[in-house]
């Protein structure tokens, strides 16, 4: 029975997905206005509301063919008040754009939750836990950051508090996976690096809304050679190659020069160079990468069976439950992707690509629409964020780009990935939110804007 729904199931995921995204353009087009927005916003709750039920229902029926219902109603009961719970905090607080995002990230958490459910079930109710954890930081968030106080914050308290956060592993060490990122604080495990990126991007943001540009970057620079120290002490490349994008990308948008581009690029191909002589984990991975199939009980173990499970899945996937991911080493966390290509299907993983684009496009919209520096430059910064992330994990997945080791947002399994996700997210939707809706535009700073930003439209 369960073999039966799961096949008949990868077609209707791929019809909730596909549905989703064309209203999800169809609000993008027209800028979160009113009016047929307002019914595709429908359509995309509609989507997402089913793909949950369909989703409950094959867990029901695995729990049937285990003959094991421990917990199982009780975890449902929490997850759908979850979810209801995200919904009402959408709706009361996000308008326009804003509701679009939010749309987004209910559907990333369904799907997320739908395949942890699936690879660890124990840790799908620990993730939910922390989906309440999160509900309540992100109003949090969306209300504190009305204040005009909150966008007044200097840049050095971001990098100050980024600072602690980052050196907490030293002071309270948990080693995981080779790498020295993790810390336990009185039985709380968690991982810095998460929230710092938020920390490094809100640095950026403020420090580049000023007119002073040489000194700007300059400070720049050094503090991100300073981060660079600590984060190749701990051995968190992932996190390094994520502030370098940014801090790469941002700096051209903010000195609007060619040669900032070209030169970020050759410096970051230096980098990588220089990384492969000198750091042992870069060179396996790069190794990997290049011919997984040289060392596959090794080295190229997890890349081999990340394209063993894509390539097994096909296009339309083998089903929930139908497939093989136990053989995907981290399949909860960093090669969550792969999983989700072998049950899911190949198109529902572009969709899913599409997906967080849309996230990002949003973010740039509002950029566009933006006057006041800082908040335009936290839009830049917040939607390159996620953008980088999700891209450097889904192209490590395929074989696009050497594994990096970092999690696919709102998805992957991870309390602290999780929060810094919802965080950004909170911010992104407050700002949508407060623009106004009458042709998107939002309140004017006295003060001239260094330049603006423009983004042309792909739909």
């Amino acid at each position: 029975m369960l073999s039966m729904a799961a096949m008949a199931a990868r077609y209707m995921y791929l019809i909730f997905l596909l549905i989703f995204m064309a209203a999800g353009a169809y609000i993008y087009k027209r800028g979160g206005s009113a009016g047929g927005s307002r019914e595709m916003g429908r359509y995309q709750t509609a989507a997402w509301i089913l793909l949950n039920l369909t989703s409950c229902v094959l867990w029901y029926l695995r729990a049937q063919e285990q003959k094991d219902f421990s917990g199982f109603w009780l975890s449902v009961g929490l997850y759908g008040g979850v979810l209801l719970l995200l919904w009402l905090e959408g709706r009361l607080i996000c308008k326009n754009q804003a509701r679009l995002l939010w749309n987004c990230v209910l559907m990333l958490v369904s799907i997320g939750m739908t395949v942890l459910w699936r690879l660890d079930p124990e840790g799908a109710r620990r993730q939910l836990v922390w989906l309440y954890v999160c509900a309540a930081v992100t109003g949090g968030v969306s209300l504190v950051s009305r204040g005009d106080w909150f966008w007044k914050i200097p840049a050095w308290l971001y990098f100050a508090v980024g600072a602690v956060l980052l050196l907490l592993p030293f002071a309270f060490p948990l080693a995981a996976g080779g790498a020295l990122n993790w810390t336990d604080i009185g039985g709380i495990h968690f991982q810095p690096s998460e929230l710092v990126k938020l920390c490094w991007a809100f640095y950026l943001a403020v420090l580049y809304s000023r007119e002073k540009r040489v000194l700007s970057v300059g400070r720049a620079l050094a503090a991100y050679a300073l981060v660079a120290l600590v984060l190749l002490k701990q051995n968190d490349l992932g996190a390094l190659l994520i502030f370098g994008v940014l801090l790469w990308l941002m700096t051209f948008l903010y000195g609007k020069k060619n040669y900032i581009l070209w030169g970020g690029a050759a410096a970051a191909l230096l980098a990588a160079v220089a990384a492969y002589f000198l750091v042992g984990h870069v060179r396996v991975r790069f190794d990997a990468w290049l011919d997984p199939w040289k060392d596959v009980t090794g080295g190229g173990y997890q890349i081999a069976q990340s394209l063993f499970a894509i390539a097994g899945g096909g296009w339309l996937g083998a089903g929930l439950y139908q497939g093989q991911p136990g053989y995907i080493p981290e399949r909860t966390t960093d090669m969550i992707f792969a999983a989700i290509t072998e049950e899911f299907g190949v198109l529902f993983s572009i969709l899913l690509a599409g997906l967080y684009l849309l996230m990002v496009l949003t973010a740039f919209r509002g950029a566009e629409r933006e006057k006041e520096p800082v908040r335009r430059n936290v839009f830049i910064a917040l939607g390159l964020l996620l953008g980088t992330q999700s891209f450097l994990i889904m192209a490590g997945s395929i074989k696009l780009l050497p594994l990096t080791g970092v999690t696919l947002p709102f998805i992957s399994y991870g309390g602290s990935s999780l929060l810094s996700s919802f965080i950004l997210a909170g911010v992104l939707q407050q700002l949508l939110g407060s623009q106004t809706e009458e042709g998107g535009k939002s309140r004017v700073k006295k003060e001239k804007p260094i330049e603006e930003f423009r983004f042309e439209e792909p739909f």
